[in-house]
């Protein structure tokens, strides 16, 4: 779901920036230069503002994986609003914050799994083997009944 949004967005991006790029060179001789000047700034501000909501997009998204986790996230007010090109003023993570929040997610999903590995070994693999010999014994009991 989300990837799909992510995997949109860099489309779109590419898209503009290639289209933008066609059109400025196509029109080079017949464009005057100050407007070819706004057409580039135009393209590059829409470019950067649609990477300021991918990567609002991938910080929220690891903002609920580290909040299913129960793992702390910075808080908002330390993240970045994207400068000039950002009129919403949507603040996302810094690269640093991102990875360091990965790190910990993946930190506590590796305990947890250790947790569980844990479990299974202490307590699911002896109450298997009791069940085993218990079974085991009915059915030499069953055996010896069988025969008399």
């Amino acid at each position: 779901m989300i990837f799909d949004a992510l995997w949109g967005l860099e489309r779109k991006q590419r898209a503009l920036a290639r289209d933008t790029n066609a059109k400025i060179n196509a029109g080079i001789g017949n464009i005057p230069k100050e407007r070819l000047d706004e057409l580039y700034k135009a393209s590059a501000n829409y470019v950067a503002f649609i990477e300021v909501v991918r990567q609002r997009a991938l910080s929220d998204r690891l903002r609920s994986k580290a909040w299913r986790l129960n793992v702390p996230v910075p808080p908002e007010n330390q993240w970045e609003t994207g400068g000039d090109h950002n009129p919403a003023k949507l603040a996302y993570m810094t690269p640093a914050m991102q990875t360091d929040l990965r790190r910990a997610i993946r930190q506590e999903q590796r305990e947890r799994r250790e947790m569980w590995t844990m479990v299974m070994k202490d307590l699911v693999v002896p109450i298997g083997g009791i069940l085993i010999s218990v079974l085991s014994l009915m059915i030499a009991w069953a055996a010896l009944h069988i025969k008399h």
